[in-house]
């Protein structure tokens, strides 16, 4: 998967202007470009001017090495901008203010200044991982309460982004967040449909209503309901957002935003309103009453195609001004994040009939009969079915199901090809189908539908429609089921389309009214067929976008000069402007395998101290918790809060963090105990350690250290951990720095207890699920030398327990001297060996390089003096580093390496 270039020629310099904005779509993309520009050396940078916490994120998400899944390289690009333009400081870059104000200016022309910040991915790059980085990014940079609304345009969509859930069992989170950080308890998410923000009628709210919608309609004679009978905008929301009650600010998350606009913009007089102008201004109006009531945080917008989609097919589709980062669908194809499409170019006769064979009809032939097809669509529905079967074959290996997708208008056409394709009753005789589609076989209906006749809109459509739609698939629904029962049986087939052990998993091909629904994604469709005219490239790659979901995404091992394997899928029908030709076939990519910790080798648990960086200590004195000399303690006042009242109105509480509590206890330790200054900064790390080993004593009765800097409490808890301290003085050293002193929600020690995650790697110790001095089930590896390794670790007599160091979270930090910032890296494997007194980290390199070389040199003179010169339990016994780079001498070298660590 390769870094793609810009997407615009014209790249500006740092000290260029910024055009206006009224130049039209070409400034738009002059400032796309600027801003991806000006993000990637604020990345070379290191990410100056924003919180630890985000700068932790972005370093994570943009490492080769993972416990989780590995974003693309378009999803980290698309949260970095986000970034940069929210948070980060205008001194950073001279542009940044310049670009904000240009975005805010078209929110001001588009939006009634609500600002909102589009992402265009392309169908199949990961939007719902870049909304988890958002959520990530928005909770943990706050530690405190943080609420995100998810807005969404039906149900398909709701239901797939409920990974998004933090109290889902299966979230994202798990995947994208290092390991050992998760979000903040006071993190609330929901996901809504946009229509539930409709203002209901005050008589429809009321608990029994003794008027009903029927005598209402009597009332107004017809006429739309006055707004005085309609609940308030804020009735509304605190209705609709029970979840978020006593929010200040709600972070919104649109999801398929192109649905999402002010109907009638300025600027866009000559051009035709939107497909649903009725749809968009109520889902507009949501962020309008949320920003009147002054709940509205920042504003998202996620989508494929942000643009104002015309209804008219003579005027062109315009992008959404407010667009910050753009990754198009001819890079995702290119860089292999997609299938690649083929469509036909050229047939015998020399033209491309078959391209868009619906406008190639003549008007007054082109509706069909199932029983009678058209000639030259029932040629094109065989070769599909002959493609099938070939595809069929492959996918067979991988245990999965190829799908094949019709899309047809209007319904009539739709109901004649799934006829045609899954078979139909002639009188009182079964007709079979196709031989892969059908739905008749030996005479009688199957239990489980191969082909299923849908439409975008089940909820919406008339029950004259309806009746006709459902009639065709009588067969699979219970006798004395009603249409709601029948529309919930098809969308749950629907959405589960090739997913194992779910009503949808033998499906192989959807025959649709008009359009699919948004936010399916099925991963296994192989070909498209399309019979209705297509007006507009938008449609074209909306419909086309269906099909390109890659059939197994990478689990996190591909390098990021590596390109990902092809796929490809046939697009029929359907004047795709992406014109490729034919390619070679290839098998599905290999499916993942799993990573985990095995229940009962508890003994070969390793642990690593999770250190961010490291403190040149000078020679002082420091002190260290005597637990004999801890004497009995309960705060004599302990409600935590400071209250503030006024002389009237209702009083206040200012909240405090517990560890801002403990650092302010720390200083007074220090103010009062060690006067003179000298080694101050080593003196108050120790009295840190110190208190939160106190706290952690039986003996002290506290369990929420704000209490003891209350103004009654300070001066005896002050003397209490004073009283229970022994002091000892210290030499030059290297002192390591934990990650939970940056940040108390992080772990200070990491170990393989809790290990489960996927990946393709091809090299895995060992294959047959033997038994290891790991805890992990296998070691996933990344050359067969490293299976060599493996195997000597698991071999050597001096080795109790080993793991391969990869995905894990436990990496090593160094300075990197080319931008003077800090980096980090993963050794890749650590043991320990016989006894229990020693570790070794073990890093093998078949050839040097010169970041190798720094590297090993941040270890063996940062890294391991830190570590070993350290009393905190976290740090526990003697580390060494063990440096491998020849082959044929590993086993000797290792031998070595574990003599001198046995001593």
């Amino acid at each position: 998967m390769r870094r793609p270039s810009a997407p615009y020629p014209t790249v500006p310099k740092a000290g260029d202007s910024v055009p206006a904005l009224t130049d039209g779509e070409t400034v738009l993309h002059y400032r796309i470009n600027q801003t991806r520009q000006r993000v990637k050396h604020w990345r070379k940078l290191g990410y100056p001017g924003i919180h630890n916490n985000v700068r932790r994120l972005l370093e994570y998400w943009n490492r080769k090495e993972q416990h989780g899944t590995r974003p693309y390289f378009c999803q980290v690009e698309a949260i970095e901008t986000l970034v940069w333009l929210c948070d980060a400081a205008e001194s950073v870059d001279t542009l940044l203010p310049k670009i904000r104000s240009q975005i805010l200016r078209a929110c001001i022309d588009y939006n009634n200044g609500i600002m909102r910040y589009a992402t265009k991915m392309a169908t199949g790059t990961g939007k719902t991982m870049v909304m988890g980085m958002i959520i990530s990014w928005q909770a943990l940079k706050k530690q405190s309460r943080t609420d995100i609304l998810i807005l969404v345009p039906n149900l398909t969509v709701k239901d797939r982004l409920a990974t998004l859930l933090p109290q889902n069992t299966n979230n994202v989170y798990s995947k994208i967040l290092p390991r050992g950080i998760r979000l903040p308890d006071q993190t609330r998410v929901s996901i809504v449909n946009y229509q539930a923000f409709q203002q209901r009628s005050t008589l429809e709210v009321l608990p029994d209503s003794p008027i009903d919608a029927k005598t209402r309609s009597l009332l107004n004679a017809g006429h739309p309901e006055p707004d005085y009978w309609k609940e308030s905008p804020n009735v509304m929301l605190n209705r609709v957002l029970r979840h978020h009650r006593g929010a200040r600010q709600i972070v919104v998350i649109n999801d398929e935003a192109h649905h999402c606009y002010r109907p009638e913009p300025k600027a866009r007089a000559d051009a035709s309103k939107g497909a649903n102008p009725r749809e968009a201004a109520l889902w507009f109006s949501t962020l309008q009453h949320l920003h009147d009531a002054g709940r509205l945080g920042a504003v998202f917008d996620m989508s494929a195609t942000p643009m104002f989609i015309s209804s008219r097919a003579d005027v062109d589709t315009e992008l959404f001004p407010w667009i910050v980062s753009d990754y198009p669908l001819i890079e995702a194809i290119e860089a292999g994040l997609t299938k690649i499409p083929r469509v036909p170019i050229i047939d015998a006769n020399g033209n491309d009939k078959y391209r868009n064979i619906f406008l190639n009809i003549p008007k007054d032939r082109r509706d069909l009969r199932h029983d009678s097809m058209l000639s030259d669509v029932k040629y094109l529905l065989q070769k599909l079915e002959e493609k099938y079967k070939i595809e069929s074959k492959r996918y067979e290996k991988n245990h999965k199901i190829p799908v094949m997708i019709v899309v047809a208008y209007p319904i009539h056409n739709a109901k004649a090809i799934y006829k045609h394709l899954a078979g139909y009753r002639d009188g009182g005789q079964w007709v079979s189908g196709y031989d892969m589609f059908s739905n008749i076989q030996d005479g009688k209906p199957v239990s489980s539908p191969n082909t299923l006749l849908v439409t975008s809109d089940m909820d919406n459509i008339d029950d004259k429609d309806w009746k006709d739609l459902a009639i065709e698939q009588e067969t699979f629904f219970r006798p004395d089921s009603n249409k709601r029962d029948r529309i919930n049986y098809l969308r749950e087939v629907f959405q589960t389309v090739g997913q194992k052990g779910k009503p949808g998993e033998n499906i192989r091909c959807i025959v649709s009214v008009n359009m699919l629904t948004e936010g399916w994604d099925a991963r296994t469709v192989t070909h498209v067929f399309g019979y209705r005219a297509f007006k507009s490239d938008l449609l074209c790659e909306q419909v086309a976008g269906r099909a390109l979901r890659r059939s197994d995404l990478p689990a996190g091992d591909l390098k990021p000069s590596e390109l990902l394997p092809p796929e490809y899928a046939g697009i029929f029908g359907i004047p795709f402007s992406f014109i490729f030709g034919p390619g070679r076939s290839i098998d599905p990519p290999n499916r993942p395998w799993k990573v985990q910790t095995v229940a009962g080798r508890d003994s070969l648990r390793v642990r690593f101290p999770n250190i961010r960086s490291y403190d040149l200590c000078q020679k002082a004195v420091v002190l260290e918790l005597d637990p004999a000399k801890v004497t009995p303690y309960t705060p004599k006042i302990r409600d935590p809060d400071t209250v503030v009242a006024g002389i009237i109105g209702k009083p206040e509480r200012l909240k405090m963090r517990a560890h801002t509590a403990i650092y302010q206890l720390a200083e007074n330790v220090t103010q009062v105990h060690n006067e003179s200054g000298n080694g101050k900064r080593e003196f108050f790390m120790s009295i840190l350690k110190v208190i939160r080993e106190w706290l952690k004593h039986d003996q002290v009765a506290c369990d929420d250290p704000r209490v003891l800097v209350h103004s009654t409490n300070l001066g005896n808890a002050t003397k209490a951990i004073w009283d229970a301290t022994t002091a000892k003085h210290t030499e030059h050293h290297v002192r390591p720095v934990f990650a939970d002193e940056h940040d108390p929600s992080v772990l200070r020690e990491l170990d393989t207890g809790d290990v489960d995650f996927d990946t393709t790697k091809i090299h895995k110790y060992p294959n047959d699920g033997i038994p290891t001095k790991s805890e992990l089930s296998a070691a996933a590896c990344d050359s067969a030398q490293e299976i060599r390794l493996a195997e000597l670790l698991d071999a050597h007599d001096g080795i109790e327990a080993w793991v391969r160091n990869h995905r894990l979270g436990w990496e090593i930090p160094y300075i990197d001297p080319k931008i003077g910032g800090w980096r980090s890296y993963t050794p890749d494997f650590v043991a320990r060996v016989t006894g229990g007194k020693a570790h070794l980290v073990i890093e093998f390199k078949g050839q040097e390089t010169e970041d190798a070389q720094i590297k090993k040199d941040a270890v063996e003179t940062r890294w391991i003096p830190a570590v070993n010169n350290s009393t905190d339990p976290a740090c526990s016994g003697q580390w060494f580093y063990v440096y491998l780079d020849d082959e044929s001498q590993m086993g000797s070298d290792l031998d070595v390496a574990v003599k001198g660590a046995l001593r």
